[in-house]
């Protein structure tokens, strides 16, 4: 289910049931939100993607490290004691910018991934509610129907058989509630 669906989804209407009007706006502003988690989720997963293309270069880079140091280290056999020193020094800092690297790019991507639970959090928040709303409105459906004395035959349906609109809302619970 998107958030189109969401937005267009229609009810049947019914004499002493739930304003329509309302339902209709809460299922634009439910659409609304979802799409816009959608889009949020959307741009997380490109972070995170560029965040693992990063990581992939820095991790190029630490895997060249140990070549290079075995060419300076072979450069240095032939150097006196001041340029040996040197060289230590210049691979003790490109060490230490490569593990600062390295670090950054892995604090990143457990932003990134932190984020995007909290909006999977969200979205299967609003998918319990929508799934009670819809729920809250069947039983008044079901409800008011008992209480007419006409279940089953303003609907047209048979004995044990949900009216179509009934069945439509059922529908809807099951595509946000797989489990149902």
């Amino acid at each position: 289910m998107d958030a189109g669906t969401i937005i267009g989804k229609t009810f049947s209407k019914r004499l002493m049931g739930i304003d329509p009007d309302e339902v209709d706006f809460f299922l634009r502003e439910v659409g609304e939100y979802v799409r816009g988690l959608q889009r949020q989720i959307s741009q997380l997963h490109q972070q995170l993607a560029d965040a693992e293309l990063r990581k992939s270069g820095f991790n190029s880079v630490a895997e060249v490290i140990p070549t290079v140091l075995e060419e300076d280290q072979k450069r240095m056999s032939g150097a006196d004691a001041t340029g040996q020193e040197n060289a230590g020094s210049v691979i003790a800092d490109a060490e230490r910018k490569a593990a600062r690297i390295l670090e950054q790019a892995r604090s990143e991507l457990s932003s990134i991934r932190e984020s995007i639970m909290v909006l999977q959090a969200k979205k299967d928040s609003i998918a319990t509610r929508l799934k009670m709303l819809l729920q809250s409105e069947l039983d008044l459906v079901s409800s008011l129907e008992k209480e007419s004395g006409m279940q089953g035959i303003a609907s047209g349906s048979q004995e044990g058989e949900l009216p179509a609109d009934m069945a439509e809302i059922e529908e809807i619970i099951k595509s946000v509630d797989p489990e149902r």
